[in-house]
């Protein structure tokens, strides 16, 4: 008798003490599925049969997310602050990299670690604009700010401390301006409302309008925001 298989559409399979079926794809659009280890193989492919157009889409959707990992090659284009900024390779130079005109000027013999000079440039390029613009703002709407850093969070754009201590992601740098200050209103509010509660919403609109339209920004072109 030949034995029955799970759908080919699923990546990992894992049995588990749970007593549901469960059906996720991650970042890389692998379809990892779980179930209880009572459940028999045509009751989880029936379920996978039901779910299929949804995993079909949300696959589809995921890897169209994907962006080529940079090259680091003349020529080629870095996001800052919205716009696409040409990489020049120059001659050897005492500055490994640096921004100067909207261009990208890296060193020809710091090309092997140019993703991670990409990284510091981006971060201090970061701490400068966010932080000055955290502090104009906050003087501007009268909101408290105890501190500001920066860090590499991929899944949060902005968080605010209970001490009111505000965190930016650098990748947030390359977002267009308009966007990078709603997200700078939306942690200041935060030192008011720690929640994401009428009140708060009602503050940010008070602030920035447009807020919705950034927040759609971020949602369908966030993935961009890296190298």
């Amino acid at each position: 008798m030949k034995s029955i298989k799970i759908n080919p559409i699923v990546s990992k399979f894992t049995r588990t003490n749970s007593n549901r079926i469960t059906i996720k794809i991650n970042n890389t659009g692998e379809v990892l599925l779980t179930a209880p280890k009572y459940a028999s193989i045509y009751e989880i492919n029936k379920l996978i049969e039901d779910k299929f157009d949804w995993i079909s889409k949300k696959k589809e959707y995921i890897l169209s997310k994907q962006i080529p990992k940079k090259k680091f090659i003349n020529g080629e284009k870095f996001l800052y602050l919205g716009k696409e900024c040409e990489l020049k390779i120059i001659p050897a130079n005492k500055n490994a990299i640096q921004y100067f005109d909207n261009n990208f000027l890296l060193s020809e013999n710091c090309i092997e670690y140019a993703e991670q000079y990409f990284i510091a440039l981006y971060k201090n390029l970061a701490w400068n604009y966010l932080a000055n613009k955290t502090v104009e703002l906050a003087k501007k709407y009268n909101f408290n700010v105890t501190n500001i850093k920066i860090n590499s969070a991929k899944t949060k754009w902005g968080s605010c401390s209970s001490k009111n201590g505000i965190i930016y992601s650098w990748n947030l740098i390359m977002a267009p301006s308009e966007v990078i200050d709603y997200v700078i209103v939306h942690e200041l509010c935060h030192t008011i409302h720690k929640n994401h509660s009428k009140d708060f919403w009602e503050l940010v609109s008070q602030i920035t309008p447009k807020y919705k339209e950034y927040i759609l920004f971020l949602k369908n072109n966030g993935h961009l925001f890296n190298i």
